[in-house]
């Protein structure tokens, strides 16, 4: 049991990182390959201490019942983990639905391993693999729900047939839309977005 208090609580912070960068990288696999290329996915994923982990593991597996192996590495992986919680806070994603999905279905697929009695190195492959995985799966619902926003959408815009500004640029865009916004809600019905 205290193996695996060990490593949960490493679990659940590399997998909060790893759904904060899915996140911020809009959920497209094309920003996180362009991420992982950049060489900023080694760095901000910690993916030389989840490697060094995996290693480890891998090592682990011809030295048979030896716990204390498994409390030294968690326990030094979670002093790795404390200290930059400590430092630096934790990177929390926000917790929009389709990230609670990801984290849910990965802390259940890594549960299953891990009752199923795989080995940590299995969950530990799980723990990498698991929300880009379940990121790709919950593309399918997002897609759904966004093409009946746009149908609604396009619905009313033809029902209203209102007066559309839309502004371009790479600078000043949310304050032109402001400005315009105000100058026209004194004399029109108006709505920004």
């Amino acid at each position: 049991m205290i193996i695996f208090l060990l490593w949960l609580f490493q679990a659940l912070y590399f997998l909060s990182i790893f759904v904060y960068w899915i996140q911020t990288k809009e959920y497209r696999i094309d920003k996180l390959i362009d991420f992982a290329k950049s060489g900023q996915a080694a760095r901000k994923l910690f993916l030389p201490v989840i490697f060094a982990k995996i290693g480890l593991l891998s090592c682990f597996l011809f030295i048979q019942n030896i716990p204390l192996l498994y409390i030294c590495l968690f326990g030094v992986v979670d002093l790795f983990v404390l200290y930059r919680v400590w430092r630096y806070g934790v990177t929390r994603p926000k917790l929009t639905l389709r990230a609670i999905l990801i984290i849910i279905s990965s802390l259940l697929s890594l549960s299953a391993i891990l009752f199923l009695g795989k080995s940590y190195l299995t969950a530990e492959i799980i723990l990498v693999t698991s929300p880009i995985l379940f990121m790709i799966l919950t593309d399918i619902p997002v897609l759904l729900v966004k093409n009946k926003i746009i149908e609604n959408a396009k619905r009313r815009l033809i029902a209203v047939k209102p007066t559309v500004i839309a502004i371009t640029g790479s600078y000043g865009k949310t304050t032109t839309k402001e400005f315009i916004f105000q100058l026209l809600s004194t004399s029109h019905n108006t709505v920004a977005t």
